[in-house]
């Protein structure tokens, strides 16, 4: 079986899917907190969407792609290690 040496591709596809998941988790994350206390402590929290959205799209451009490089590289390294055997 072989394997190919994971390219600039892979890297591409990695940096925008942990921005992504990132992305989506953190305002899912924010839209549960805004879901409790809107309709389980039945009080106003204040939080409006558009920011807490902003914050979400923030969090993952700034910390997604780097994820996505990091695990790029550990892919890299597994893969010259590989070859060294």
């Amino acid at each position: 079986m072989s394997t190919k040496k994971p390219g600039f591709s892979t890297l591409f596809y990695l940096m925008a899917g942990c921005f992504l998941a990132l992305s989506c988790t953190v305002a899912l994350v924010y839209f549960g907190v805004w879901l409790y206390y809107q309709f389980i402590l039945q009080m106003p929290s204040g939080m409006q969407w558009q920011p807490l959205l902003t914050k979400a799209l923030r969090i993952g451009i700034a910390s997604g792609p780097v994820i996505g490089l990091g695990v790029w590289i550990h892919m890299r390294m597994e893969y010259s290690k590989g070859d060294k055997r």
